[in-house]
């Protein structure tokens, strides 16, 4: 049997480290867009006279007290700037870090301005599931401490007259900055009615749902028919996979394939879903560059630990870096505690050689089973970590190279090294060009018939030169 297992570590590919045993690894924002164009756990902003609805109770201070009623007066007639600026720094957190960083920036005078709100919401019993708030319980109940805050309502849109969609008009007010009341006007009177309509209802759905703050797929479950009215379908997890496989099946999506990535979505259970976009969020909201997975992981690192599991711990062993490729090889796929054994016990430079590869295979863009792609684009790369290939320098033919292979257990490297070799330079290119044949002619290993009919003479000629 013609044997075509032992020359692959020609093009030897690394072991490519999750997300979690890499230090280098991070989460590709550009691969991991939410299945619906905008985040339906998002207030929708198409009337602000309500603009309290986008902060989450879960960033205030829950032991404010009162604010005194002459700050309250004082503040009415037009806002107060350090309370507008506080509430939508809040708006934009998703952590306990954020939110404290943005109270800590914020005048004690503005806080108190508005915790009062919140102190207001809690006496009235405004608040709904999901820290959402009844607008309509606001406005009867609290309308003067969001003034003090926020300062007066602005004027009701204008109706609108034009031809946008639903979709399209989310867009469009996505689009503009805080409190620009033109840029809002322009959005809506260039709305169709029925995407005004529709806009509406997903914000009401999305308002009243029964749904924890932090629980998307919640709220797409609930709110899954407005949604789909407005965006054409909604991609929900149904599934079971938990938010490292979910990250890891993303990662292994073309870019721009959108069917893999809802394929990705709805094979995701919901809470490993939730916790995926918990990663997201926060990552987004660390300052982080594009790649730079230490600092998203420093940056994240309950989101990270919640999704992937410990850390891996610094590398402070012995191992050089093809040991390490060759360790993790031998892990089962999602067996983190191996990840982590291996990664302890490599040295911090065979780590960083083995990470210096492992991101030059991903920036390739070459196919995962594309070998020769990755040895071109990182071929300096691997070489640091795995070393410069073996060369041919003895005198077996072709016949015996390939049978000293067939002894050596898959990804042996050394056994393969050593019968390289011992092959003279003539025996080992007959090989390459006999395996290279079976292998364009798409022959399982053992399939001798199928390797006979189409590369006959290539097989000849290893084993009778």
């Amino acid at each position: 049997m013609f044997e075509t297992r032992g020359i692959r570590h020609i093009a030897c590919a690394l072991v490519l480290g999750s997300i979690v045993g890499c230090a280098g690894a991070e989460i590709d924002e550009t691969q991991t867009a939410p299945p619906i164009e905008r985040d339906a756990g998002a207030q929708i902003i198409l009337d602000t006279q309500s603009p309290m609805a986008d902060v989450s109770p879960a960033s205030t201070n829950q032991d404010a007290g009162l604010v005194d009623s002459d700050l309250v007066d004082a503040a009415l007639e037009m806002g107060d700037s350090g309370c507008r600026d506080l509430a939508q720094c809040l708006s934009e957190c998703s952590s306990p870090d954020c939110s404290l960083a943005c109270r800590m920036a914020a005048p004690e005078a503005s806080s108190a301005l508005y915790d009062a709100i919140f102190v207001c919401a809690s006496a009235n019993d405004c608040a709904r599931p999901g820290g959402n708030y009844d607008q309509m319980c606001m406005t009867l109940n609290c309308a003067d401490e969001q003034q003090a805050c926020i300062g007066p309502p602005p004027p009701d849109p204008p109706p609108p007259m034009g031809d946008l969609t639903c979709q399209q008009l989310d867009d469009c007010l996505s689009d503009c900055e805080l409190r620009d009341l033109d840029c809002r006007d322009t959005c809506i009177s260039s709305s169709s009615q029925r995407g005004y309509d529709q806009l509406l209802t997903v914000q009401m759905c999305v308002e009243s749902a029964d749904c924890q703050a932090s629980d998307f797929a919640c709220v797409l479950r609930v709110c899954e028919g407005s949604l789909a009215a407005c965006y054409g379908s909604v991609v929900r997890p149904l599934g079971e996979v938990d938010c490292a496989e979910l990250n890891r099946c993303l990662a292994e999506c073309p870019e721009g394939d959108s069917d893999c990535f809802d394929g990705c979505y709805r094979s995701a259970s919901e809470t490993g879903y939730n916790q995926f976009r918990a990663v997201v969020a926060c990552v987004s909201e660390s300052g982080c560059a594009d790649g730079d997975g230490d600092c998203q992981r420093m940056a994240c690192s309950e989101e990270f630990e919640v999704c992937f599991g410990p850390a891996a711990p610094p590398p402070m062993g012995m191992m050089t870096c093809d040991e390490l490729n060759a360790c993790l090889g031998n892990c089962a796929e999602g067996d983190q505690l191996c990840v982590n054994n291996c990664i302890g016990r490599s040295s911090p430079m065979a780590y960083d050689d083995f990470v210096a590869a492992v991101d030059c295979i991903n920036e390739s863009n070459c196919p995962p089973d594309d070998a020769e792609c990755r040895q071109a684009a990182c071929q300096m790369q691997i070489e640091a970590c795995l070393g410069p290939p073996a060369m041919p320098m003895g005198n077996s033919t072709c016949a015996q190279l390939n049978d000293c292979l067939a002894t050596c257990e898959q990804d042996e490297r050394a056994c393969v090294d050593s019968c390289i070799r011992a092959s003279s330079p003539v025996g080992f290119r007959q090989l390459q060009e006999a395996i290279e044949c079976v292998e364009n002619a798409g022959c399982m290993p053992a399939d001798v018939e199928c390797q006979q009919s189409n590369c006959a003479l290539e097989i000849q000629t290893c084993f009778n030169p």
